[in-house]
């Protein structure tokens, strides 16, 4: 290869690199793009679902923790239950009483604890997933248009995959570059 025709190479390489940097540049614009688009009602409503799910499970497990389970129901004769009016299931605190106690006690008058946000999602989350659809519509209708999120996932894999490919690409080009500059040199 003559002299012209080894400075053509690496002129082509150059341009080649360019290249490259500028695919490689849109690409990273379109994932960021495609991240900072809208999502989708339905990734919405699910995730507004999983977060009354996760509610759901924090109340059980409070339950639990309150000594509201088979072996402690069991261990009061069955007339104490006909007898008790006290139990406040909506209202469950994060403390846990040092004695076994079912539930909190309703007490009385002005000592009545306010409902645990945790215990009314527990119960009406049916209610209130059927309302969520409606609810997302009314308040954020561009969710409509909005990206799925298996979509904007399998999207950016793609985006994810062509960038590795261009990257080593460029790679390999610098380093022909390199070598070339090494045996001129």
């Amino acid at each position: 290869m003559s002299f012209k025709d080894l400075l053509t190479a690496i002129g082509v390489a150059k341009a080649s690199v360019g290249d490259l940097d500028r695919k490689i540049a849109r690409l990273r614009t379109d994932a960021e793009e495609l991240t900072a688009r809208l999502p989708h009602t339905d990734d919405l409503i699910a995730w507004l679902t999983r977060a009354m799910q996760a509610q759901s499970e924090e109340f059980q497990a409070r339950l639990e923790r309150w000594f509201f389970h088979a072996t402690q129901i069991a261990s009061r004769a069955g007339v104490w239950y006909e007898q008790d009016a006290t139990a406040n299931l909506l209202a469950l605190p994060r403390t846990v009483p040092a004695s076994p106690q079912l539930v909190p006690s309703t007490g009385m008058g002005h000592d009545i604890a306010d409902a645990s946000l945790l215990a009314l999602t527990h119960f009406l989350m049916p209610t209130i997933e059927a309302q969520l659809p409606a609810f997302v519509a009314k308040h954020f209708p561009q969710a409509d248009k909005g990206i799925r999120s298996a979509d904007r996932t399998a999207k950016l894999a793609a985006i994810d995959r062509e960038l590795q490919t261009l990257t080593k690409q460029r790679a390999d080009l610098v380093s022909q570059l390199e070598e070339a500059r090494r045996v001129t040199a």
